[in-house]
């Protein structure tokens, strides 16, 4: 399937070399001329041949800061396509476009022909952009495979394949930069789409993930326990619900992800040490159970002596004791 994508242009170069030659038949049409006027006036030669050149410079609107401009915007979409490997994808559809620009230049430095050179430029500028979105929609569709997301929607991913296809047919018959620069934009779009659509629903399920952890987090009361990590958590459910929000579901999914994680990790904390000082209030009713049990297993097997020292029962007195006498204090006497 990455095969149809690789030679998405491989008649570009053609296009390329057929739109030069497009360039240049003007210049034989104009030496046709040139020996048709110079038999006419052989003697006006030196006089009007110079000045005829002159007289024209003021009438081309295109100064050198636009130049510069122009060539400018060519070498930012030949940037871009770089950065998207388009050179390394393409390299003989990206050389050939680099000579048409070479080409053109030198033209325009020999003949000062503004109009052709911002077409040319026009052109190469939508080149270079096919060529860079050409790229680009292989790295998506790598992506798409990779993640297992064509599963997803196959009949969406069919038809952005039969779109690549559509594509490398343009480029073989001879479409113009125009019409592959749509085509080209139209299969990123599609193979994007299709991310988006399998990141979104992604997103939907772990942020659910996330509730139902943030859920069992508030259960053992880890918001007080752990209340700024607690707060940390949910404030990354936040940050993926404004990504979400704009659409971004790629990130989203990633940064619900981290509140998944994180949440649970507390979660998972608190869980333990609660367990742990469970154990510990187990244990220790446990011994006192068992203790309690010694003793009284103990008093059965051997129990004391009705006149063991330190266990006497109190006697009882006709004359009840006062609070006094209890704390060795004599009353005085009345």
């Amino acid at each position: 399937m990455i095969k149809r994508i690789i030679r998405i242009l491989p008649l570009l170069l053609i296009m390329m070399v057929a739109f030069t030659s497009c360039k240049s038949a003007p210049e034989e049409a104009g030496s046709d001329e040139t020996p048709v006027v110079t038999p006419a006036a052989p003697v006006e030669e030196p006089v009007v041949v110079p000045a005829e050149p002159n007289e024209e410079v003021p009438a081309v609107t295109f100064t050198e800061d636009e130049k510069n401009d122009l060539l400018g915007k060519v070498a930012a979409a030949r940037t871009a396509a770089v950065a998207a490997s388009a050179d390394s994808i393409f390299p003989e559809e990206f050389a050939a476009v680099d000579a048409a620009c070479a080409e053109a230049l030198a033209a325009f430095e020999a003949d000062g022909d503004a109009a052709a050179l911002k077409e040319a430029a026009k052109d190469a500028i939508r080149m270079y952009k096919t060529l860079e979105n050409a790229a680009l929609a292989e790295a998506e569709f790598n992506r798409i495979v990779d993640l297992g997301f064509d599963a997803d929607n196959p009949a969406a991913f069919d038809a952005a394949c039969e779109m690549a296809e559509n594509l490398r047919a343009m480029a073989a018959d001879g479409a113009s930069p125009a019409e592959l620069l749509a085509a080209s934009e139209s299969l990123l779009g599609s193979y994007r789409g299709i991310l988006d659509a399998s990141f979104k629903k992604r997103a939907d399920a772990q942020r659910q993930e996330y509730i139902a952890v943030e859920k069992q987090a508030k259960g053992i009361k880890a918001e007080v326990s752990r209340k700024a990590d607690f707060a940390a958590a949910h404030q990354l459910c936040v940050d993926g619900d404004a990504a979400y929000a704009c659409t971004s579901y790629e990130q989203a999914l990633s940064t619900y992800r981290q509140a998944t994680d994180k949440m649970t990790a507390i979660f998972t904390d608190v869980s333990q040490k609660r367990a742990g000082a469970q154990a510990a209030i187990d244990a220790a009713r446990a011994r006192a159970a068992a203790a309690e049990q010694v003793a009284l297993e103990a008093d059965e097997i051997a129990p004391l002596p009705e006149d063991a020292e330190g266990f006497e029962e109190p006697e009882d007195s006709e004359e009840s004791t006062s609070s006094y006498e209890l704390l060795g204090v004599q009353e005085d006497a009345e």
